[in-house]
């Protein structure tokens, strides 16, 4: 009789409920999986140094067990485990009970069981196995690992020792042996598409993004409503191939699957085709995602979206900025200065770059902002003295020189513009700003 039936298939009807997180991806259907149930309830008790030997007493015992699960009487069966006086000192109980209890949903309890059977037989190949898959079960990665380097050690080659051990390998971020694992896996699970999966964000985790996306696709011929799998692909392939990796992200915008996040690469990708327009549309609706965009990457599409002449879009994504942050001021200010509807300038803009400078009197940046307010306002000379100070600051000098010449070619005092404008291109080297020299040096 393959006494693995009666020790080993409590643990069967255990595999439904989802537990891990999908980074960097899910092991939760593996729960469910047949090659799962078939790995966990496989026969043992054919080498005595990694299982132990079951007497003609436990083998009674074991089968008034299974005659109560059989007909349904789980409770029990687990009492009449409990109750053994055997139990304290047989690793087979301890290990049938430990499976029971894990079914039941005490993962606790479960790992309790199998220490102690590992306890009376320390190279209990499956119960270091199925204690590592209950270290898994409670999300406990750490405590898992060993106990699945042990299972190897002791001669497992199951697929779902070595995927799991794969999966921990991936999560302490080691690509390349969480690789091997799961090639391995697939030696005697080639179907199941965890491993594959596993196998595909390792090689995209060692930069071999096209063998990456090839496998991801071919996950997307399997099961092709899998939005992690579009996303995947996406990711592999935004070097390779940015136009793909656009269309699987758009196809996943329109069923309402992207997060923020990946609603602001989208936007990214669609800057980067020129498609300024659809790029606006993402970002928006990365600011109502749940969670919304996080603050630094709305100030950065912001200013993607001022830098392409959309300074109305960009001033909706400010405006979604606490009201006293330093960028959010300097985002706004430069929407208000971008804008065709803003003339005259708003106070309340201009209000609040007055403020950074009250909180740092020599913000350059500030200083060249307030200076192109004052020069809208129709004050060149309060204008012109406050890019004199920004230009004090190295980081804008090249900046607030620029914007000095200029005001001086408009109110015609050629020389001093055409020195400012050297002073300019000598700082930061533009062969427009060069061109413009010359034709300012020819009036």
């Amino acid at each position: 009789m393959k006494r693995s039936f009666f020790i080993l298939f409590a643990l069967v009807y255990a595999c439904a409920a989802p537990v891990f997180a999908d980074d960097p991806f899910p092991i939760d259907r593996t729960w469910s999986s047949l090659a799962f149930r078939k790995a966990l309830t496989a026969s043992y008790g054919v080498d005595a140094r990694i299982e132990p030997t079951v007497d003609p007493e436990e083998q009674g015992e074991l089968q008034l067990v299974a005659s109560d699960l059989a007909s349904g009487r789980r409770t029990d069966a687990i009492r009449l485990l409990r109750n053994n006086l055997r139990l304290d000192n047989s690793a087979v109980l301890q290990f049938t009970l430990a499976g029971l209890l894990f079914e039941e949903g005490e993962t606790a309890a479960a790992m309790r069981g199998f220490e102690k059977a590992l306890e009376l037989h320390p190279n209990f190949r499956d119960a270091h196995r199925n204690l590592a898959v209950a270290h898994l079960r409670a999300e406990q990665t750490d405590q898992a690992f060993p106990h699945l380097v042990r299972a190897v050690e002791l001669g497992a080659r199951d697929g779902i020792t070595l995927g799991f051990l794969g999966y921990c390998h991936s999560q302490a971020d080691r690509p390349q042996p969480a690789l091997q694992a799961y090639r391995m896996a697939q030696l005697t699970q080639p179907d199941e598409l965890q491993w594959q999966q596993g196998e595909a964000h390792s090689l995209a985790a060692l930069g071999e993004n096209r063998a990456s996306a090839a496998i991801f696709r071919r996950l997307l011929d399997a099961e092709p409503d899998r939005t992690a799998f579009w996303l995947a692909e996406a990711r592999a392939l935004l070097d390779l191939d940015p136009e793909r990796a656009l269309a699987n992200l758009e196809f996943l915008r329109r069923r309402k699957a992207l997060d923020a996040d990946n609603l602001h690469v989208l936007g990214s990708l669609y800057l980067n085709q020129s498609v300024p327009e659809e790029a606006a549309a993402c970002f928006r609706a990365a600011l109502s995602a749940a969670p919304p965009l996080a603050a630094e990457k709305v100030a950065s599409a912001a200013e993607a979206l001022l830098a392409v002449g959309l300074p109305d879009e960009a001033n909706t994504l400010a405006a979604s900025l606490p009201a006293t942050d330093a960028n959010a001021i300097r985002l706004r200010a430069l929407c208000e200065l971008a804008s065709e509807n803003a003339t005259p300038v708003r106070p309340a803009v201009v209000a609040s770059v007055e403020s950074l400078l009250e909180r740092n009197p020599l913000d350059g940046q500030a200083l060249l902002l307030l200076g192109q307010f004052r020069e809208a306002e129709g004050k060149p000379q309060a204008a012109a003295l406050l890019f004199e100070q920004a230009a004090r600051d190295p980081e804008h000098a090249a900046e607030a020189l620029r914007h000095h010449g200029m005001l001086q070619v408009r109110l015609r005092e050629i020389p001093a513009a055409l020195n400012l404008l050297q002073r300019s291109h000598n700082l930061s080297p533009d062969p427009g700003l060069a061109k413009l020299i010359d034709a300012v040096r020819a009036l």
